[in-house]
């Protein structure tokens, strides 16, 4: 089990929110050179998806949550997570 920190994801053009699980931070390129910073995040529907801060208001609630990430379906963990 991981011990993952819970965020509040609120899109920015219409103020629609939702909670979840944030996994990491990294960065997105295109090659147009534009470059984004995006989290990874599980929200409390099973789904894991993307969410850059150009789009998103991501905050970060004061507790913890455990996840089991062996039963996310999708989730493909990175080779340095050593697994």
């Amino acid at each position: 089990m991981s011990q993952l920190l819970r965020v509040k994801v609120t899109t920015k053009h219409n103020g629609e929110n939702f909670e979840g699980k944030f996994h990491m931070w990294f960065t997105k390129g295109y090659e147009n050179g534009e470059t984004y910073l995006c989290a990874v995040i599980h929200n409390d529907k099973g789904i894991v998806g993307l969410y850059d801060l150009d789009s998103f208001t991501i905050e970060f609630l004061s507790e913890f949550d455990h996840l089991d990430l062996d039963n996310i379906s999708g989730y493909d963990p990175p080779i340095s997570a050593g697994r």
